[in-house]
């Protein structure tokens, strides 16, 4: 432990004079530094530096998944949704971006948009159950019945267990 204590002031200094600078993206600076914060138990700070690296580097994904990973674990929304975001721009066709998109979306009560990204999560994963329930309940919401009715029917052929599904389709039901 001590010596990742010792290694972050120099970590922070070669990020400071080399702010851009980048090399094999897992061996960066910002990913040594993030290790470091992470072992001395010192999440926030590596998600700060994931934060800050993720901004200038648009295309360091492992950047963006541990940037997505330290957030979730941190329950900062605002940072799991810009993570979620800048791991879609660089790599649309990784289904967690889009599902965490989705997930966060749906808690911000953003309904269209967590039904966009559910969708797209469903469209690259067929046997995501979790990608139609969002899609379902997120349909559901904005009044979409027909859609609602489809994801919902999906994630039951996929799982026949799901809770979330049958909830849906008595609420279509119910609804005049």
């Amino acid at each position: 432990m001590k010596r990742y204590e010792e290694a972050i002031p120099y970590l922070q200094e070669a990020m400071s004079v080399y702010p851009r600078h980048r090399d094999i993206p897992e061996m960066s600076v910002y990913h040594q530094l993030a290790e470091a914060y992470i072992k001395i138990g010192r999440k926030k700070e590596a998600l700060e530096v994931m934060m800050s690296l993720i901004k200038i580097d648009l295309a360091d994904e492992p950047a963006a998944e541990k940037a997505l990973t330290l957030a979730e674990e941190l329950k900062d929304s605002d940072a799991v949704q810009t993570a979620a975001m800048q791991g879609i721009y660089i790599n649309p066709y990784e289904i967690k971006f889009h599902q965490v998109a989705a997930d966060t979306n749906f808690q911000k009560a953003d309904y269209s948009q967590a039904l966009r990204e559910s969708l797209i999560a469903a469209s690259i994963d067929k046997l995501s159950v979790e990608a139609w329930e969002v899609a379902a309940q997120s349909a559901l919401k904005i009044g979409d019945k027909e859609t609602a009715s489809s994801a919902a029917r999906e994630a039951l052929k996929i799982r026949p267990t799901s809770e979330i599904a049958p909830i849906c389709l008595e609420r279509i039901e119910i609804k005049p």
